[in-house]
């Protein structure tokens, strides 16, 4: 399914509506920005002595982690869901959302096509999962496990796959997204820069641009 048609079924839906120019406009609720206090990451052992453990990266259990993206992944595929696949920094990656919308983003957001350069260096068998529902609940899945909030994003280094729940806010895709990616690239011999680039119309004299989110 094209962007075209993920639009349509966004309007149809009444999740987004279009402006006098044609543009999409969506609203994302509550989430206008990342829930950084709901973000946690999988404390599995092969990773364990990687990550920087604090209030940004906050550990939870394997336990936890295995049944929640075994109850998201199931909730996602039950009813309507929309895909996309593509490439961030030259690693596959696939977004399966309940949202078109969402799938329009990603597909705005991330690569068509590989980076010749990067990609030799990538095992072919590598690849980014994002799952996501951003008008479910942590409750609807149904975990018999307490956990203190209605929306999550989990981060799975280690079996490289996101789970996210409760939030429409579109940018949480894009940063776990990122995040995983720049985990695994100096595991390849990559450097990893989160920043932009420009260049003249030849393709000489680049500038590559620095900043936040």
């Amino acid at each position: 399914m094209d962007k075209t048609r993920y639009i349509e079924v966004s309007l149809h839906q009444r999740h987004a509506t279009l402006s006098k120019d044609g543009a999409l406009i969506v609203k994302t609720g509550a989430s206008t920005g990342r829930s950084t206090k709901e973000r946690f990451v999988v404390q599995r052992p092969e990773i364990s002595e990687d990550i920087d453990w604090g209030s940004v990266n906050q550990a939870i259990a394997p336990e936890f982690a295995d049944a929640y993206f075994a109850a998201l992944k199931k909730r996602v595929v039950t009813g309507d869901h929309f895909c996309m696949n593509g490439y961030v920094g030259s690693f596959d990656i696939e977004v399966i959302s309940t949202s078109p919308w969402h799938v329009v983003f990603a597909k705005n957001m991330f690569r068509r096509h590989f980076i010749p350069e990067l990609k030799k260096h990538i095992p072919d068998d590598v690849k980014i999962e994002v799952w996501h529902d951003p008008h479910g609940k942590v409750s609807d899945l149904n975990l018999g496990m307490d956990f203190p909030y209605e929306k999550a994003i989990i981060v799975d280094l280690a079996q490289l796959k996101v789970g996210i729940i409760g939030t429409a806010y579109a940018g949480e895709i894009k940063k776990s997204a990122f995040s995983v990616c720049n985990y695994l690239m100096p595991k390849y011999g990559i450097f990893p820069m989160h920043s932009s680039a420009n260049c003249l119309d030849d393709g000489d004299n680049s500038s590559v641009l620095f900043g936040l989110s």
